[in-house]
């Protein structure tokens, strides 16, 4: 009598139940890890665009006055934020003293941050400035 080596059809279906079940539950940890990654990038390159924007109005006298979106802010500051995947950079001049820039995420309340820059009076040098905030309830700390 001959004896059969390899595994059975029940071994390798338990096998695959088994893989699926791990997939199922490291797939959403990732993809909220990916969410989290990508908000606080956004939240960076806010700060960094305020940094750079307080520059321009140094040596200009003004914000920078072309609003739009990376295509339009990047070359005309020469700086070089870069684009996030499944976000949207915004950026609105509205006087030589006021401005807001905005990340959304293309997913309703995933996270949005805006970060808008008022100068209290033409004559003061003091800026209220609101920190990029979170305004959905899944952002990172």
């Amino acid at each position: 009598m001959t004896k059969k080596s390899g595994f059975t059809l029940m071994e390798l279906m338990i096998v695959v139940v088994i893989i699926g079940i791990l997939a199922s539950i490291s797939i959403p940890g990732y993809q909220k890890t990916t969410r989290n990654n990508a908000c606080r990038q956004a939240r960076a390159q806010l700060i960094a665009f305020s940094g750079a924007n307080t520059i321009w109005r140094a040596e200009q006298g003004r914000y920078y006055n072309s609003s739009g979106n990376l295509t339009v802010v990047n070359p005309g500051m020469s700086i070089n934020l870069v684009s996030i995947k499944n976000m949207d950079f915004m950026y609105n001049y509205t006087s030589t003293t006021t401005y807001n820039a905005t990340y959304k995420y293309t997913t309703a309340g995933v996270c949005d941050f805006t970060l808008d820059q008022t100068q209290v009076t033409d004559s003061s040098p003091l800026l209220a400035t609101r920190n990029p905030s979170c305004a959905g309830t899944n952002c990172p700390d």
